[in-house]
């Protein structure tokens, strides 16, 4: 009977460290990565887009003569803060097997860098990205090494 006193006070212990913890703001919440890929769902293909000159989006008023679909629309601006970030959007036609990536730069902070790499097929396709980038961010492009 002794023993349940002193289990209990254990457990109790234990647990008050961690209401402690939730009740202390996180700033984690409020960092904004410096790139992020979103779903380019509803953005509209350009037929004279290039990939090497993305359109910048920097509020939802531009966003929407890029998109043509509501919903996405809708979607894309609450995953924005546009406070804090601007869109690059994507949008080119060429072989299937074409590769957008991107990467933070090692050697500049703050710079995006995006590699081409053109497909071997040749099928047309339409591809279009849509990246979330931090504001003071920079961007540019390098040839893909094959």
């Amino acid at each position: 009977m002794r023993r349940l006193p002193l289990i209990a006070m254990g457990i109790v212990s234990l647990l008050l460290p961690l209401g402690t913890l939730a009740d202390e703001p996180t700033k984690k919440g409020d960092e904004v990565p410096i790139l992020r890929e979103l779903s380019a769902k509803g953005v509209k293909f350009q037929e004279d887009g290039k990939v090497t000159k993305p359109t910048v989006v920097k509020n939802a008023k531009e966003l929407a003569k890029v998109m043509s679909d509501e919903k996405e629309l809708d979607r894309v601006t609450k995953e924005v803060n546009w406070d804090k970030q601007y869109l690059l959007v994507f949008s080119w036609g060429g072989s299937g097997g074409d590769k957008l990536t991107s990467e933070t730069a090692k050697v500049k902070e703050n710079e995006v860098v995006f590699k081409y790499m053109p497909g071997l097929t040749r099928d047309f396709r339409m591809h279009m990205r849509l990246y979330a980038v931090r504001n003071g961010v920079t961007w540019k492009f390098e040839a893909a090494k094959k």
